[in-house]
């Protein structure tokens, strides 16, 4: 179907974190089939990184204001979520953050770990008052898809830890376009345009990832049906 009339790819934008793609052309109603396939699986199941504990010396739990600190450690968290990583393993990492200085403490102020990107290095995560004020946490990130949320139970299972709820998903936005295209004199096809932004993976990386996954899936229901036949 898709070599019968040429199907092609092009695109019209691509950035680190911006992508715009034109599908064109598709038979009547697979551009719909397709972008909503692609959409579901581009914001639920590509993999990344997120934040999903911390530990702030001198505070006990989240609703804790510091010495120094203009933030509460509720803000500090909230800060924290924002930070766009790329992790380079499986296992957990630990990132340090140990500062004293006044004004703004970023993410860049984060000591470097090899295995863990930080991608938005100008991203404010304190004030500090004067020089003689500091800040030091333990920041855990791990690679996973989807939302996690925190199980209540872990909540307190040790003092001075807080764990998070985390958003891995590595796309920020997906938007689709359907309209017409034409092959030689009939326009009954369709254009599907994707827009996609990201946070820590290339855009066409992130399509090749949703195809292969949507692949690896539509070839198992296969099988099962070869099999039942």
């Amino acid at each position: 179907m898709i070599n019968k009339i040429n199907t092609k790819v092009k695109v019209i934008q691509m950035s680190d974190f911006n992508g715009v793609f034109e599908i064109s052309p598709l038979e009547k109603g697979f551009a719909a089939t397709l972008a909503t396939m692609l959409r579901r699986v581009l914001l639920t199941s590509i993999s990344g990184a997120a934040v999903t504990g911390v530990r702030v010396h001198g505070a006990k739990h989240e609703y804790t204001t510091l010495d120094g600190v203009e933030e509460d450690v509720l803000r500090i968290i909230l800060n924290l979520k924002l930070l766009k990583l790329r992790m380079f393993t499986d296992e957990p990492q630990t990132l340090f953050l140990n500062i004293k200085k006044a004004g703004s403490v970023t993410a860049g102020d984060i000591e470097q770990n090899s295995n863990v990107e930080v991608l938005n290095p100008e991203l404010v995560i304190a004030n500090l008052a004067d020089s003689n004020s500091s800040l030091s946490m333990e920041i855990i990130v791990e690679k996973g898809s989807g939302y996690r949320y925190v199980d209540n139970e872990k909540r307190s299972e040790e003092i001075g830890f807080i764990p998070l709820d985390a958003t891995f998903s590595p796309i920020a936005k997906v938007a689709t376009e359907i309209s017409s295209a034409r092959v030689g004199a009939d326009v009954d096809y369709d254009k599907l345009t994707i827009t996609i932004d990201t946070k820590s993976i290339l855009p066409n990386e992130a399509i090749i990832e949703s195809l292969e996954i949507l692949g690896d899936f539509t070839k198992i229901i296969l099988d099962l049906f070869k099999n039942e036949a």
